[in-house]
Parts: structure tokens; sequence; C-alpha cells
């Protein structure tokens, strides 16, 4: 009996690794035949059923406009030198709605790793991530404004009144100054609120497939990462010394989440659930 439901299991999990392979295969052959960056249901019909899917799933209306842009681009100087550059690896939801897809990852991970990525991505679309980080810088910036208003009103009420010539000097620098002052406390709150909406967008992921394949995905960005940026003299010395990890430290609070901090987090969270469900 233990003999047979061995086989059974074994012939379930080739059955679906062999349909895994077909399904990767399908989207890279999509993807490697359509050449225009823009997805749509009859270019790329497998990645735009996914994005649907996940969509349903997440209640949000489908992307308007649904994109591929490469890792690499090149930039050619006025003297005539190319300069290359690196843009983020990932998929991602702009203020608008719409879905931007790191071509590399969906030329090269499996099915299951970019629907893990997407549903990231959908999730954020979900969150609207975009639009609240910059409702809390701009409010932020407000409140800052009007509180170094006042308290320099105050300021300058107690004061004798300045020289013309003196007083240009003072606006000038005060105007330094403010913009510091003021910006600061904006930029600080704005990654504050980004890193707890990240960890919350993590978390919406797994509600529209699982755990394992969310952290999959983000494993994907790593590998993908490794891939095509390799890190140079100066960034493997700083990994040796540990200084990436003193860094990390210290900045913890007003920096992204890395890549491994987000799926450490996300074991962790799958590890509670599964010990609230057996209690």
């Amino acid at each position: 009996m233990i003999t047979i439901l061995l086989t059974a299991l074994l012939l379930l999990n080739t059955h679906s690794y062999a349909n895994s392979l077909e399904k990767t295969n399908a989207l890279h052959q999509e993807v490697a035949t359509h050449k225009n960056p823009n997805i749509t249901a009859e270019t790329h019909p497998i990645i735009y059923r996914m994005i649907e899917e996940l969509a349903m799933k997440a209640h949000v209306a489908m992307p308007r406009y649904i994109t591929l842009y490469p890792a690499e681009y090149k930039i050619v100087s006025e003297n005539g030198a190319i300069i290359k550059g690196e843009h983020e690896i990932g998929a991602y939801a702009d203020c608008f709605g719409d879905l931007h897809i790191c071509q590399e990852l969906v030329a090269h991970l499996s099915f299951e790793e970019i629907q893990g990525i997407l549903a990231i991505a959908i999730a954020e679309k979900a969150i609207n991530k975009p639009m609240r980080v910059a409702l809390t810088g701009i409010t932020t910036f407000g409140v800052t404004l009007g509180l170094i208003y006042f308290f320099n009103h105050a300021h300058n009420s107690n004061l004798k009144k300045p020289e013309i010539n003196d007083q240009e000097k003072r606006a000038s620098t005060m105007v330094e100054k403010l913009f510091f002052l003021m910006i600061m406390p904006a930029l600080a709150t704005s990654k504050l609120v980004a890193n707890y909406l990240q960890k919350t967008i993590d978390l919406k992921a797994t509600e529209l497939l699982t755990v394992k394949n969310v952290i999959d995905g983000l494993k994907g960005i790593a590998k993908t990462k490794e891939e095509y940026f390799k890190e140079n003299a100066f960034s493997r010395i700083a990994q040796m010394l540990k200084l990436k990890k003193i860094v990390n430290t210290l900045l913890y609070p007003i920096r992204a989440f890395t890549l491994k901090e987000r799926i450490d987090y996300l074991n962790q969270e799958l590890k509670q659930c599964n010990h609230l469900a057996l209690s």
C-alpha cells in the first residue's frame, strides 16, 4: 500500500514538473518571438492572462499599459562616448497603475517565479504604494513648512529690525536652511512609509498566490541580479569586511529592505501561520 502511494506521489510530482516546464518554455518562446515591449492579449497571451488572473484576485482594474524594459540601457554622450546604465530589476506599478516588468525576468525565470514577481507588482497596484508615498512626502513637506514659518515668525518678532543689506543676506541664508530643513523630514517619512508598505505588499501578494510562489519570485530577482550585474572590486572588499552589513544595520529605518530581508520576513510569517494552524 505504501509503495503504491509513493509511486502515485512520484508520478504526480513528475507530471507537475513536466507541466511547469511546458508552461515556462511556452512563456519564454512568447517573449522571444515578440520584440514589442508592450504586452497585450494578442502579442503576449500567457503573460497577459497571468496578470489578468492576479488582478481579478486582487479586485483591481487590469493595468491599461503593461510594458517590458531592459535591465541595461545605453546613452550616447555629447562627445560620442557610450555610457551604460542599469535599471532596477523587478516589476512594479507606477502612480497611474501601469505595470512595468524587467524583460530579463520573464525571459529566463520559471513560470512560478514570474507568477510570484507579478503578484508583488499587482499587490503594489492594489495598495497604490507610489501615490501613498508621494502624499506622505507632500504632507510632511507642508507641515514642516508651516512649523518653520511659525517659529521663524515668532523668532523675528523678538529681534530688532535689521538693516536692508543685512536683511537680504539673512534671507538668502535662511532660504538655504529652510530648503534643507523642509526636504529632510519629507524624505525620511516617505522612506519609512515605503518600507512599511513593502511588507504589506509582500503579504498581500501571498494572498494572491502562495508564500512559496512569492518567495521564489524574490529569489528569482536576486538570482537575475547576480547574473547580470557582477559586483566590482570595491563592493567585494566591502562584503569581505562586513561593511555592507554594518551600513545596512545603521541605515535600517531609512533604506529599502533587501531581498534577503523580505524573504526572511515572509518565512517568519509562514512559520507563525503554521504555528497558529497547529495550535
